[in-house]
C-alpha cells in the first residue's frame, strides 16, 4: 500500500475518531431527577443553543429552576470562551445567553 493511501487511511479514521469524540463529549443527557417533565429532547435543545453561539457543546443538562424545567447547554466558541445558553425545556424558547466564568 503507498504512503498516500495509508495517509489518507489514516486521517479518515482519525477524522471519524474526533467525531465519534465530540458527539459522546460530556453531554450529560436528562437524568436529573429534580427536573419535571419536557419535551424539548437533547438534540433540539443543542440546535437551538447552537443558533445562539457557534462553536462546540461541551456540556449539557436539565434542571429545574424556579419550578420551571430548563436546559443549560455548555459552548465553547472558537476562542475558547464559555457560553451557557439557558432555554425551557418545554417550547425551547431561549431565556438566557450568558458567558461562563
Amino acid at each position: 500500500m503507498s504512503n498516500k493511501i495509508k495517509s489518507r487511511i489514516t486521517l479518515l479514521a482519525a477524522s471519524f475518531i474526533a467525531t465519534l469524540a465530540i458527539i459522546a463529549a460530556p453531554i450529560v443527557a436528562a437524568d436529573n431527577d429534580d427536573a419535571g417533565e419536557f419535551s424539548v429532547t437533547l438534540e433540539q435543545a443543542t440546535a437551538i443553543a447552537m443558533e445562539q453561539v457557534s462553536g462546540t457543546v461541551i456540556g449539557a443538562e436539565v434542571e429545574s429552576e424556579d419550578g420551571a424545567t430548563v436546559w443549560e447547554i455548555e459552548i465553547r466558541d472558537t476562542e475558547g470562551v464559555v457560553y451557557e445558553v439557558e432555554l425551557d425545556a418545554n417550547n425551547g424558547e431561549v431565556l438566557e445567553v450568558e458567558k461562563d466564568d
